[in-house]
């Protein structure tokens, strides 16, 4: 592999890691901002499903008992995985892409169960 489609590999790795940063940062920070009023001078967008074939959805909301443990690249370019883990180890995968500077959410949500 040459150099170049190297960096170009890490530039996609990283932009991905970044964007899947971003959309946890915000819904970390709009929850902070609720409880914090003193957060100001941010501009919060909230995460959508996709909408460009159809009607306006409901706004995706991720239970307060999952916690983030693992990004991951998304089958496509500018995909990303949110690897999500409940109190009980059931674990839960967010799919999503990028539109512009907006992460778009998938609506369906992979679920793998542990064993006891």
């Amino acid at each position: 592999m040459s150099k170049g489609a190297k960096r170009n590999g890490l530039v996609v790795v990283l932009s991905a890691a970044a964007a899947a940063i971003v959309v946890v940062l915000t819904l970390t920070i709009q929850r902070a901002v609720a409880a914090n009023p003193d957060l100001q001078g941010f501009t919060f967008e909230q995460a959508r499903f996709d909408e460009s074939m159809g009607d306006k959805l409901p706004t995706p909301q991720i239970p307060k008992t999952w916690k983030l443990i693992s990004v991951s690249n998304g089958e496509k370019a500018n995909g990303n995985n949110l690897w999500f883990q409940d109190t009980d180890g059931t674990l839960y995968i967010v799919s999503g892409f990028m539109s512009g500077r907006k992460f778009v959410v998938q609506p369906r949500i992979q679920k793998l169960e542990t064993k006891n």
